[in-house]
């Protein structure tokens, strides 16, 4: 699995964040060695954020999730989505 991150200030109480996740697999079986069921499997998650901090009210932030998950073998599992969240967190 590979992960990575950046988060830059734009100004004093705003800012962004992207970070994301990246997942492959052979499908071999690590310990028994036997031949995959699904096949190789990729699966990325990215998660993009802008924020603002509001003075005594907390931090409204807005993310954007995209994700993908593709077997190779069973194609019938795949998958893919996007998540737009807003959401206000305050510190106690």
């Amino acid at each position: 699995m590979w992960s990575a991150g950046i988060d830059a200030k734009l100004a004093k109480r705003a800012g962004i964040r992207l970070s994301g996740n990246f997942d492959r697999s052979s499908g071999v079986g690590a310990i028994s060695g036997e031949p995959p069921a699904y096949g190789p499997v990729t699966w990325p998650l990215v998660t993009g954020t802008v924020y603002y901090d509001v003075p005594k009210a907390g931090r409204i932030a807005v993310d954007l999730q995209r994700t993908y998950y593709i077997e190779d073998i069973v194609t019938v599992n795949n998958f893919s989505a996007n998540l737009l969240t807003i959401r206000w967190t305050k510190s106690f």
